[in-house]
């Protein structure tokens, strides 16, 4: 048993994992897009035309340092009702891969939302990792809030 033990930790440490400095700028129910989509940013010109295309209004952050910064944004798409969303929970360097863990949270059968059609988006600068792939996982979360 202590064997099996010291192996797992081990791996852990020698697994090389970086995590990501990421910060929330922007998010809402109204974005303009309509199906899920994860976005990553590298220049201003890109941003600009991120905001303009889904009607967002950050002037005061419009400013972004993309020679180590890098926005990362997540659509949800068009949900039936209130109470869905999307975040980014984690970002981690992992050997040549960038991986970024996206919760997309959806009401519970009990939860009271608003019934019109939503567009849930998160926007975030992160900084910017060593490698060009960034992979997308997603996982789901069902909120329960009424019971």
């Amino acid at each position: 048993m202590n064997k099996f033990c010291c192996c797992i930790i081990f791996i852990i440490f020698s697994s090389n994992l970086f995590g990501q400095e990421f910060h929330f700028i922007a998010g809402g129910n109204n974005s303009a897009e309509k199906t899920t989509k994860y976005v990553t940013v590298n220049s201003q010109s890109e941003f600009n035309l991120l905001l303009r295309d889904n009607n967002i209004d950050i002037d005061q952050l419009t400013k972004i340092d993309f020679d180590n910064k890098i926005v990362i944004a997540v659509f949800r798409g068009q949900c039936p009702s209130g109470g869905y969303g999307i975040r980014i929970k984690t970002v981690v360097q992992e050997n040549d891969e960038c991986i970024v863990e996206v919760i997309l949270s959806d009401p519970g059968e009990t939860c009271r939302t608003t019934m019109a059609l939503t567009q849930p988006f998160a926007i975030y600068i992160v900084d910017k990792p060593s490698s060009k792939t960034v992979l997308f996982k997603k996982y789901l979360e069902i909120k329960d809030y009424n019971r």
